[in-house]
């Protein structure tokens, strides 16, 4: 996955929570490690 692709995945499936959405997940996680977003300090369960 591209960074490009993975801010267009966080964009689509802004409703879908990290913890259930696997595509998103993966997303956030590439996007963490390329330093483009920063984790929250806590995790958001649900909406």
């Amino acid at each position: 996955m591209t960074v490009e692709l993975a801010h267009r995945v966080m964009q689509e499936h802004i409703d879908c929570p990290v913890t259930v959405c696997a595509i998103k997940s993966q997303a956030k996680t590439l996007l963490v490690q390329h330093n483009r977003m920063s984790p929250a300090n806590r995790v958001k369960f649900g909406y």
